[in-house]
């Protein structure tokens, strides 16, 4: 009798013992799991927010750089050509666009990204965005000064045709594209009489040729040039980059939005 009451004594204390063992990795585990978690916090245009993630899976840097990608919209480039004025042909630099484009092209490509298909085809619909903008750029730089180097940039566009076919065969045929780019402009414009003034005066000028070659070059190539560049937002639209965003994360909090 004796015998087994000491035995049922050490299987109790066993048993405490146990769980005590189990109490404390239980612990170790909450732990372990608390510290394996992390916040993020960002913002879009009106609201903040903060977010949790798994660091066993993605790592900080790796958020950054996929909030980047994701909330940062509009051309990649700043130096494409802005000339609205013969004298503003002097401003244009090559050079500053072949250093930016390749700094934005290796910030692109140096991304910490996840391994997914989304956020690869992402990067990749940025890069083909960017290489397409950085070509028309540089040619449209020289074109203002050699048209015929407009042909470079080649599509089956009889729009883009007959502003190159203007300018490069000049006289008669370029005050007649002129006209038409100006009359194309004036038909959505708020003002269309301020712009058949600007062009009456201008034309009126002894450098009505090279008044012309600007305004058919910028208003007339150029904006069209511009519709055939593969936008990656057309792809990727605002919603689908905040839901694919958003899936890196456990759990989000709003803290809160300015008001629209």
């Amino acid at each position: 009798m004796r015998f087994r009451m000491i035995e049922t004594n050490r299987n109790r204390s066993r048993s405490r013992a146990m769980r005590g063992v189990l109490v404390m990795l239980l612990a170790l585990s909450a732990t372990g799991t608390f510290a394996q978690r992390a916040v993020y916090k960002w913002s879009d245009v009106l609201c903040e927010y903060a977010g949790t993630y798994d660091t066993r899976k993605y790592t900080a840097q790796q958020m950054n750089d996929c909030y980047w990608l994701s909330y940062n919209t509009g051309l990649m480039l700043s130096h494409t050509p802005s000339v609205f004025k013969p004298s503003d042909i002097d401003k244009l630099s090559i050079e500053a666009l072949d250093q930016e484009y390749l700094q934005a092209l290796k910030r692109l490509v140096s991304l910490d990204l996840p391994k997914a298909a989304y956020w690869t085809s992402l990067r990749q619909s940025k890069v083909a965005e960017l290489n397409q903008l950085y070509q028309l750029s540089r040619v449209a730089m020289q074109g203002y000064t050699n048209p015929s180097l407009l042909k470079q940039w080649f599509y089956q566009d009889t729009c883009l045709h007959k502003h190159v076919d203007a300018l490069v065969a000049g006289g008669d045929s370029l005050l007649a594209g002129w006209r038409s780019v100006v009359a194309m402009q004036a038909a959505k414009n708020c003002c269309p009489e301020r712009l058949w003034a600007e062009f009456d005066a201008q034309r009126s000028s002894d450098s009505w040729m090279a008044y012309a070659r600007v305004y058919i070059t910028t208003f007339g190539w150029w904006n069209r040039a511009l519709v055939h560049i593969e936008r990656s937002e057309e792809k990727f639209d605002y919603n689908r980059r905040t839901r694919e965003f958003m899936r890196l994360f456990i759990k989000t909090k709003n803290l809160g939005c300015d008001e629209p």
